[in-house]
C-alpha cells in the first residue's frame, strides 16, 4: 500500500531515492546524465529553493517524488515540476497520483504546473493529458492549469501541513534526545 505526504527539503529519503535511480531515469528526471556527486549537490541545494515536495512511500521506502519549484512573479508565477518513480514501482498509478496531489497543492496556490520533459519520455505527456492538461510535443513541455481551490483541497493542505510539522518535530526531538547517546565517550587517561 502506498502513502502520500509532503516532505521537508532535508528529508534523507529524497537523496536515497534519487541516488537509487538508474542512469536512464536520471537522464529523464534531470534532462541529462547526472552523477552521484551532482545529485548530492542538488539535494543540498534543495533547502534553499522555494519548492514543495510530495513523496509516495511504500512502507519506509520513498518510491515516488514530485517537486514543484516556484518560478516567475505575480501573474507569471508557476510551478515547474520534476518527478521520479522508482523503476520497480512503475505502472501502478504512482505518477498519476503524485500529479493529482500536486494539483491539490496548485489549486490552493493558484499555480499552473509546467512539466518540461525529454522528447522520448512518453509517461509525462500521457499523465498530463489524462489529467486535462495541454501537451506541446514540439516544445517538449506540458502544462496543467490550476483547478479552483475547494474546501476539500484546503483541508488536505491543513492536514498535510500538520503531518509535516509533526514529522519535523519528531526529527528534532529524536536528534536532540539521541544525539548525546551517539557521541563516543573520550578514553580515560591512565593514572
Amino acid at each position: 500500500m502506498f502513502a502520500y505526504r509532503s516532505l521537508s527539503a532535508d528529508d534523507p529519503n529524497i537523496r536515497e531515492h534519487l541516488l537509487a535511480m538508474t542512469p536512464e531515469d536520471r537522464r529523464c528526471r534531470f534532462h541529462g546524465m547526472t552523477s552521484d556527486a551532482r545529485i548530492a549537490q542538488y539535494c543540498a541545494e534543495m533547502t534553499r529553493r522555494e519548492a514543495h515536495l510530495i513523496g509516495c512511500f511504500e512502507g519506509e521506502r520513498l518510491v515516488g517524488l514530485i517537486e514543484i519549484a516556484y518560478s516567475g512573479e505575480g501573474a507569471e508565477r508557476r510551478g515547474e515540476v520534476g518527478m521520479s518513480v522508482a523503476a520497480d514501482r512503475r505502472d501502478r498509478g504512482i505518477g498519476h497520483t503524485l500529479v493529482q496531489h500536486a494539483l491539490d497543492y496548485a489549486a490552493n496556490h493558484n499555480l499552473p504546473l509546467v512539466f518540461g520533459y525529454l522528447a522520448d519520455n512518453t509517461r509525462i505527456p500521457r499523465i498530463v493529458h489524462d489529467l486535462g492538461g495541454q501537451v506541446n510535443r514540439l516544445a517538449a513541455e506540458a502544462e496543467i492549469a490550476p483547478p479552483a481551490a475547494t474546501p476539500f483541497t484546503l483541508c488536505l493542505a491543513a492536514i498535510d501541513d500538520l503531518g509535516l510539522f509533526a514529522a519535523d518535530m519528531l526529527g528534532f526531538w529524536r536528534r536532540a534526545l539521541l544525539a548525546p547517546l551517539d557521541t563516543p565517550t573520550p578514553p580515560r587517561k591512565a593514572a
